[in-house]
């Protein structure tokens, strides 16, 4: 008779448990750390969309971050402007949610002009400062932070 004994089956299934209790942390950290760089990508990609439908559509481009801050779209804001109302796009072109218990917060408006730079509401050139935050483990932890700048370069710190 060929076969295992029951201890054999036993010592093996304790086994595959304790390599498993160890590596699904392990797997849990790792995803975690692919979020946050996925999210960086997108960011960083998705600005650089936004400046070049700006120029392309000759338009005001307008990036609204959602209000819980789990995602953004872009759209264009087509003459006239109002400069009191609040800069929202007639059109939407694309959005981004963002991975489960990452959010992404601005300084300020983000907003492109026809020829690619960041601008406020009255048309000056500026500066905002995005920050990306990790909340997946249960505590808030800022991982990323970048600033687009008024000649619409995004750099990451």
């Amino acid at each position: 008779m060929s076969g295992f004994t029951v201890l054999e089956v036993l010592v093996v299934l304790t086994l595959i448990a304790i390599v498993t209790g160890v590596g699904i942390p392990a797997f849990t950290g790792l995803s975690s750390a692919f979020d946050r760089a996925n999210a960086r990508a997108y960011i960083l990609q998705d600005l650089k969309r936004a400046q070049a439908e700006s120029i392309t559509k000759g338009c005001r481009g307008i990036v609204s971050i959602d209000a819980d801050n789990t995602g953004y779209s872009f759209g264009c804001d087509y003459l006239t402007y109002d400069v009191a109302a609040t800069p929202s796009a007639d059109e939407v072109s694309f959005r981004r949610n963002l991975p489960t218990g990452i959010t992404v917060a601005a300084t300020s408006n983000l907003i492109f002009n026809s020829r690619g730079q960041a601008i406020d509401a009255n048309y000056i050139l500026n500066n905002v400062t995005l920050t990306l935050t990790d909340s997946q483990s249960g505590t808030a932890n800022n991982f990323a932070s970048g600033i687009l700048t008024g000649s619409g370069v995004f750099a990451y710190n």
